[in-house]
C-alpha cells in the first residue's frame, strides 16, 4: 500500500490553487486534462482535491470522468484520499452517473461499515435520490 501512495505521488499534479484557476477559466481543458487519469490522481492528496472539484461541476464530462473509477470502487473507498472522490460522485452526480458505486459495493456492506475511511461513503449525503447496498 505503502509503494502504491508513493507511486502516485510522484505524478505530475499541479498545485490546487493553479488548478482552481484554470477550472474557471476553462473547464473543458481541465477535464481533459483529468482523463485516462482519475484512479491515479484519486489516490493522492493533491490529486483527490481536484478530482473532488470537478465532480463538483455535476456535468457530463464529470460523469464521464468517474466511469473511470469503476473497478476501483472498493479500494477507493478503504483509501485515505479516493474515498473522498467516491463521496463526490454519490452526493453530486446523478443516480445514474453514480450507481456503479452500489454495484460493486455489493455484499461488501459490513466490511465497508467496519474500515475507518470506507464507512464515509454511507455517511454522505446523496443528491438525488438514495442508494441501497
Amino acid at each position: 500500500e505503502r509503494v502504491k501512495i508513493s507511486q502516485t505521488r510522484e505524478l505530475s499534479v499541479p498545485r490546487i490553487d493553479d488548478f482552481r484557476s484554470l477550472l474557471k477559466e476553462d473547464p473543458a481543458a481541465t477535464i481533459a486534462m483529468l482523463k485516462n487519469h482519475v484512479w491515479a490522481w484519486a489516490q493522492n492528496e493533491v490529486g483527490c482535491r481536484i478530482v473532488q472539484e470537478v465532480f463538483e461541476l455535476g456535468t457530463r464530462d464529470a460523469a464521464e470522468l468517474a466511469t473511470e473509477l469503476r473497478g476501483h470502487v472498493l479500494e477507493a473507498v478503504m483509501c485515505p484520499y479516493a474515498n473522498y472522490v467516491i463521496q463526490k460522485v454519490v452526493s453530486h452526480l446523478s443516480t445514474a452517473s453514480s450507481a456503479f458505486v452500489a454495484q460493486e459495493l455489493t455484499g461488501n456492506a459490513v466490511r465497508v461499515a467496519k474500515h475507518r475511511f470506507a464507512c464515509r461513503i454511507f455517511c454522505s449525503p446523496v443528491k438525488t435520490e438514495t442508494i441501497w447496498i
